[in-house]
C-alpha cells in the first residue's frame, strides 16, 4: 500500500512504527488508541460545532425569512393605506369642487338680487322726493321765557308761526317734509336721514345740508 512520504504508520506485532522525516518512531497500541481517540474527539467537536454553526444560520436564516414576510405584508397594507386615502382625498377635492361652485352661484345670485334691492330702495327714495325740506325747531336755551316762542302749533308737516301784524296777532303756516318739534332728539333726526345716508353707501349721490340764521341748531344738527 502507498503511503504519504512525510508520515507513516507500520504494524509490527502489537506495536506500530510511525515513519518521519528522520526515520521511524516505535509507539505501542495504546498510544495509537489514544490517538485514534483524539481524533475522533477532534472529528465530533468539529461536526458538533458544525452542526451549530448551520443551526444559528438556519435560525438566522428563518428570522430573516419571517421579517421579510412582515415587510411585505407591511408593504402590502401601507399600500392600501395610500390608495385608500388617495381615493378618499379625489373625492374629498371633488366634493369641495362642487361646494365652490355652489358657493359661486349663490354669492352671484345675492350680488344680482342685492344690486335689484339697490336700484328698488333708491327708487323709492325717488318716489319721495329728490328735494326735502325739514325743519327742526331748536328749544329754548337756559334763561330764555318760553312765553317768546313764536311757534303756534305743529301738525303733519306744518307749523304755524304767530307774525305780528298792523291789525293785531297774525299766523303764517308754512309746509315741510316733516317737522321735528321742540321734543325731538337726534335719533329721531338721524332716523329720518338713515336712508340717505343709506343711498350715499349704494353710490348715489346725496346732499345734506342745514340752514338757518345764527344759533339756530345748524351744527348740532349735523
Amino acid at each position: 500500500a502507498k503511503t504519504t512520504p512525510r508520515d507513516m504508520h507500520v504494524s509490527h506485532g502489537n506495536k506500530f512504527l510511525m515513519k518521519s522525516p528522520v526515520g521511524y518512531t516505535k509507539m505501542n497500541e495504546k498510544d495509537a488508541n489514544m490517538m485514534k481517540k483524539e481524533c475522533f474527539q477532534k472529528n465530533c467537536v468539529s461536526n458538533e460545532e458544525s452542526k451549530c454553526q448551520l443551526l444559528k444560520q438556519q435560525t438566522i436564516f428563518d428570522q430573516q425569512q419571517k421579517d421579510l414576510l412582515e415587510l411585505k405584508n407591511t408593504l402590502h397594507t401601507t399600500k392600501a393605506g395610500m390608495q385608500f386615502m388617495q381615493m378618499k382625498f379625489h373625492e374629498e377635492f371633488h366634493n369641495l369642487g362642487l361646494r365652490i361652485h355652489g358657493l359661486a352661484r349663490a354669492a352671484s345670485g345675492y350680488h344680482r338680487v342685492l344690486e335689484e334691492n339697490r336700484k328698488l330702495y333708491n327708487q323709492v327714495q325717488d318716489l319721495k322726493g329728490s328735494i326735502r325740506v325739514y325743519c327742526w325747531v331748536r328749544p329754548f336755551l337756559s334763561g330764555q321765557p318760553n312765553y317768546l316762542s313764536s311757534v303756534d302749533h305743529i301738525e303733519d308737516g306744518i307749523i304755524t308761526i304767530n307774525t305780528p301784524s298792523k291789525h293785531g296777532k297774525g299766523c303764517r303756516s308754512f309746509n315741510f317734509n316733516k317737522v321735528f318739534g321742540l321734543s325731538s332728539t337726534q335719533v329721531e333726526v338721524f332716523s329720518d336721514m338713515q336712508p340717505l345716508i343709506r343711498s350715499v353707501l349704494d353710490g348715489y349721490n346725496v346732499c345734506i345740508f342745514a340752514y338757518g340764521q345764527t344759533g339756530s341748531g345748524k351744527t348740532f344738527t349735523m
